[in-house]
């Protein structure tokens, strides 16, 4: 009878540890070419390029993303929604996205991290430049004397701007994703 009674105490546990298991699954990496939307029309420009009309050319930030990361190790990147990319970065006001895109770690023990910003002109691409200089701040500070090797990608970290687009790399491969950047961005 002592059994019997043990018995629903221990499929409850296992049932909590089911259910526990299965929250804290990662989600699988999306590919380098996955879009982030940007954000809504009003605080962007829209799909028609808002007041100008269409799309200054070159590519998307998602194309333009897909073009520095080939040959990168990815795999432990996700794409990261527009709220992780509301969340995690503070905007100036009057901040005009065209289009944008942001992979982050599977896990919080890694910092690293891609944002690819495609912006209406080369001024709106230098005016968004404080906002991954504070988002690669943010970043050193979390890491600050917790995982050394994370704190030296940190120290190593691009952020810069060509032409229309802005981008913020933090990868062992940063280098190599600026250079490509460098080739890749009008």
């Amino acid at each position: 009878m002592r059994h019997t009674a043990a018995r629903p105490i221990i499929l409850l546990l296992l049932g909590a540890l089911l259910i526990l298991t299965a929250c804290s699954t990662p989600a699988s990496p999306a590919p380098p070419d996955t879009p982030v939307s940007p954000p809504p029309p009003g605080e962007a420009g829209d799909e028609t390029g808002g007041a100008a009309g269409s799309l200054p050319a070159g590519p998307t930030a998602a194309e333009l993303a897909a073009l520095i990361t080939a040959g990168i190790e990815t795999e432990n990147w996700i794409a990261a929604g527009e709220a992780e990319l509301r969340r995690f970065y503070t905007w100036e006001e009057g901040t005009a996205l065209d289009d944008a895109v942001f992979y982050m770690a599977a896990t919080n023990i890694q910092a690293d991290e891609l944002t690819v910003l495609a912006l209406p002109d080369k001024d709106a691409a230098l005016a968004a430049l404080p906002a991954l200089e504070g988002r690669l701040a943010a970043q050193k500070k979390n890491f600050a004397g917790y995982l050394p090797e994370q704190e030296f990608l940190l120290e190593n970290a691009v952020c810069l701007t060509k032409g229309r687009y802005a981008l913020l790399v933090v990868s062992a491969q940063a280098e190599e994703i600026r250079e490509a950047f460098e080739a890749a961005a009008e």
